[in-house]
This record gives structure tokens, C-alpha cells and sequence, in this order.
């Protein structure tokens, strides 16, 4: 994993895992939709939807066979308070 400070704040958790085909990646975020046996298929639905209540969203970059990155970008704590404040 790593971080990067600033506004918006990033982190970027990476494996060697499998990967994650193309034509899976626009429905992994969906709720009950897994790619792993046995798999409730909550856990990345219920990380965008908090990642996205504080203001931040989720990307993800895979090759099959090599691995996956999803990248974290939240806004900077300052930038979250003045944006609730906002009229």
C-alpha cells in the first residue's frame, strides 16, 4: 500500500493476484456480484459506498494474470469540512 498527502489524499493498495478481466471490472462495485467462490459480494459495494459518502470515489487498473490496483482518492479533511459547510 501506499499514500500520497494532499488534496485529494491518495492511497494504493496493489496485489499479484489473478486480475480482474475487463468485462468483470464495470460490475465488481454492484452489490452481490463476486468473483471469488463462496463470496457475498458486499465488500467493494459497501468500500465505494463509504469511500463515496466522504467525498472520495475508487479506481481500479487490472491485467489478468498480473494483478490489480485500486486506487483511493478522499478529499483533504479541511476540503471536506468547507464543502458541508457550502450552502
Amino acid at each position: 500500500m501506499t499514500a500520497e498527502h494532499g488534496d485529494p489524499l491518495r492511497l494504493r493498495i496493489t496485489d499479484d493476484g489473478c486480475g480482474i478481466p475487463p468485462e468483470q471490472r464495470t460490475r465488481i462495485f454492484e452489490p452481490f456480484v463476486s468473483l471469488r467462490k463462496g463470496g457475498i459480494g458486499l465488500g467493494l459495494f459497501l468500500s465505494q459506498s463509504f469511500v463515496r459518502r466522504w467525498g472520495g470515489e475508487i479506481a481500479i487498473e487490472s491485467e489478468p494474470g498480473r494483478g490489480s490496483t485500486f486506487e483511493i482518492r478522499l478529499p483533504a479533511a479541511a476540503s471536506a469540512v468547507e464543502r458541508e459547510a457550502a450552502p
